[in-house]
């Protein structure tokens, strides 16, 4: 039996997240202040997406499990009181960086100790994604009906901002099969208000492969007629 998948759309769009994040970090040039406010920038905005997603875990996902079984998720929660404390540090690290090159000192060392943190941090949340995809999920089809389970997300999305939302979508538009794609679009194209809908096309525009946007735009009859 295909069981719903609690955690599969927004892990996807974190491995996407900080898969670009190492890239970019990985090619800095940190004797460099611009490109290390480009990689400054890019850190809080994957980090915002984490603190968002604990958030959301903790608050209505495991809220919820633990009414089943008590203390169910406490392993969990241990995790992600350590993980915003390795961001907070993270972010330190960059901004310590950043005035020492503004100063006029090297930032190489520094730089390269920061990557390697940063690396470090990805493979433990992928640990930490592994394990709530098998063990937190088991418990979740244990003790709750896929119904319950999805009932998760709307309380999620009432949860955020429209700025945070869009900031979502714009790494889970690319984790998208062209059929899921179509199914979410229409979903919002009927259910959200048009400018939202609007809105999600043009991001759709720019975080797309063309051909795959181009597809879409054929599908809701966006594309002009010559």
């Amino acid at each position: 039996m295909n069981r719903y998948q609690v955690f599969d759309v927004p892990h996807k769009a974190l491995r996407l997240a900080f898969s670009n994040l190492l890239n970019l970090a990985g090619k800095t040039d940190f004797a460099i202040p611009q490109d290390i406010v480009a990689l400054k920038k890019l850190m809080e905005e994957v980090f915002s997406l984490v603190y968002s997603h604990s958030h959301h875990e903790d608050d209505i996902c495991f809220l919820e499990l633990d009414k089943y079984v008590p203390n169910a998720t406490a392993h969990d929660r241990a995790e992600h009181i350590k993980l915003h404390a390795t961001l907070d540090k993270l972010m330190e690290q960059i901004s310590t960086i950043s005035q020492a090159v503004n100063n006029g000192q090297d930032g190489s060392i520094a730089g390269r100790a920061l990557y390697t943190d940063l690396c470090i941090l990805h493979a433990n949340m992928l640990n930490h994604f592994m394990e709530e995809e098998t063990d937190t999920q088991s418990l979740c089809w244990q003790y709750m009906t896929d119904d319950e389970l999805k009932a998760f997300e709307p309380r999620i999305m009432a949860a955020m901002t429209p700025e945070m939302s869009m900031l979502w979508l714009k790494y889970i538009l690319p984790t998208k099969s062209e059929k899921e794609l179509v199914e979410m679009l229409t979903g919002m194209q009927q259910t959200a208000p048009r400018p939202v809908f609007d809105a999600t096309m043009n991001l759709a525009e720019r975080v797309l492969a063309p051909a795959e946007y181009e597809k879409l735009q054929t599908v809701f009859g966006l594309v002009e007629m010559a």
